[in-house]
C-alpha cells in the first residue's frame, strides 16, 4: 500500500492509498494509463458529478468521494486537467458545462 498526502489550496490537505496489487487492472492506451473501466459517456460523468454534490456529498465517506473523482477524472482525455477543473476551478460551471469542458480537452501526453 503506498500513501501520497498532497496539499491543494482550498481543500486542504488530500490522502490518496494505492494498493499495488491493482495496478493488474490498469491497461495503457493512447490516452495513457487508465483503469479497464475508464470509459465512461457524458451521462454517466454527469452522474457521478450528481452523487458528488451537496447533500450527497455530506453521505459519502472520504474514499468514497476519491473514488468518484478518481472516475470522473480517468474517463477525460486529461485526468490532470479535469481533476483541476473539478476541484480547483474558480468559474461556475454548470454540470453539462464542465462535463463538456472535460471532455474536450486535449489528451494528456505520456510524459504527464
Amino acid at each position: 500500500m503506498i500513501t501520497i498526502t498532497a496539499l491543494s489550496a482550498p481543500h486542504g490537505t488530500q490522502t490518496v492509498k494505492a494498493d499495488l496489487t491493482s495496478l493488474k487492472t490498469i491497461r495503457r492506451d493512447a490516452r495513457g494509463v487508465r483503469p479497464k473501466e475508464a470509459e465512461l459517456d457524458r451521462k454517466k460523468l454527469l452522474q457521478l458529478l450528481d452523487s458528488i454534490k451537496p447533500p450527497k456529498q455530506d453521505a459519502l465517506s472520504d474514499e468514497a468521494f476519491e473514488s468518484i473523482i478518481d472516475a470522473f477524472c480517468t474517463a477525460c482525455p486529461h485526468p490532470i486537467q479535469a481533476r483541476w477543473l473539478l476541484l480547483d476551478c474558480l468559474d461556475p460551471l454548470s454540470d453539462g458545462e464542465l462535463v463538456d469542458r472535460a471532455l474536450t480537452m486535449p489528451k494528456a501526453s505520456p510524459a504527464e
